[in-house]
């Protein structure tokens, strides 16, 4: 899993806003 800028880290990129 990756961190995102949103902070989810179980969801897509495309959910989270990239």
């Amino acid at each position: 899993m990756l961190h995102y800028p949103s902070g989810a880290a179980d969801v897509p990129e495309n959910v989270t806003g990239g």
